[in-house]
Parts: C-alpha cells; sequence; structure tokens
C-alpha cells in the first residue's frame, strides 16, 4: 500500500512515455512507492503512530501522500537521469524532491511531526516529554529510598 500514486508521480515528468520497452514500468514505480510507505510506516510507528489504526485527517493524509510522491519522484527522476547527461552544476529537480522527502523522513524519527500526528513528543531515551523517566516512576515505585538529602543536617 502506498500513499501516492503512479499517475501523481508520473505527472511531474510530462515527456516520460510510461511502460514503453526498455524503459520504467508502472509497476517498478508502484513498488518503489509501496517500499517507500513501509519506510515512513515504520518512521512513524518508531513514534508511536500506527498509521493503519487512525482516522486520518486531509491535512495528515495529504502530508503522507506529499511525502510518498516526493520519494517516487526523487527515485523516478534519478533513473530517468541515467539516460541523460547533466551540465556541471545543472540543478536536479529529482535529487532535490529525494532530498527533501529524507529531511522529512529524518524529522520523523526526530519528532518534528509529534504535535502535527497529535501524540506527546518522547524523548530518544525513553521518557515523556523530555524527562527520562515517565511521571508514574516516583521513588517509591521504583524502590528508592532517599531518606537522606543534600540539604540534610543530622
Amino acid at each position: 500500500m502506498s500513499y501516492s500514486t503512479v499517475d501523481e508521480v508520473c505527472s511531474e515528468f510530462p515527456r516520460f512515455q510510461r511502460n514503453q520497452a526498455g524503459s520504467v514500468s508502472d509497476a517498478q514505480i508502484a513498488g518503489w512507492l509501496a517500499g517507500f510507505a513501509a519506510r515512513i510506516d515504520s518512521a512513524l510507528a518508531e513514534r508511536g503512530i500506527v498509521v493503519a489504526d487512525l482516522t486520518l485527517t486531509a491535512a495528515q493524509a495529504a502530508w503522507l501522500a506529499a511525502l510518498n510522491q516526493d520519494a517516487g519522484v526523487g527515485k523516478l527522476g534519478v533513473v530517468l537521469q541515467g539516460n541523460v547527461t547533466m551540465q556541471p552544476g545543472e540543478y536536479s529537480l529529482a535529487a532535490a524532491r529525494g532530498r527533501q522527502y529524507e529531511k522529512v523522513l529524518a524529522g520523523v524519527h526526530d519528532g518534528v511531526y509529534d504535535k502535527f500526528w497529535g501524540i506527546q513528543t518522547k524523548s530518544k531515551f525513553g521518557g515523556v516529554g523530555g524527562a527520562e523517566v515517565a511521571k508514574t516512576d516516583t521513588p517509591e515505585a521504583l524502590g528508592e529510598n532517599r531518606a537522606f538529602g543534600k540539604d540534610d543536617v543530622y
């Protein structure tokens, strides 16, 4: 399952003729999109978001589609550029779209989009909201003895 379609990816390359002999097939592009969607799902699952269990808002669905399309356009562009010679320093739209996909995916891993998905931010240490220990882990619950404090005088 992917969030974008082969038609959406191919529309970025108006002169690209689909399903021609010796060219990239629709099935190949669909496979790429499914693979990229799996990477997106994996990154979101790492943050505690299981897309299949959600009722997506229009914004969330559009975000997933745009991210999946960026990856597909980047991949197809790189493949097509293998058939042409670019001038030194020439801007590559395909490479830029691929970099955008990787940048957003890195942001997902870092929790940049947690608020967009409506989840509580988790730190990289497993705590909640930037703390390394969950609120329920009190000293008593952890079996810690804090009878002696820093400023106690005996």
